[in-house]
């Protein structure tokens, strides 16, 4: 599913907001560990 998530296509962070923000979630996790 991240691989499908490009910073630089704003259509796909703007039309899926949750999909961004558990993105950014699972980021944390891994950074967290």
């Amino acid at each position: 599913m991240a691989d499908k998530i490009n910073l630089g296509d704003h259509q796909i962070v703007t039309a899926s907001p949750l999909i961004w923000l558990y993105w950014l979630s699972a980021v944390k996790e891994i950074y967290a560990n």
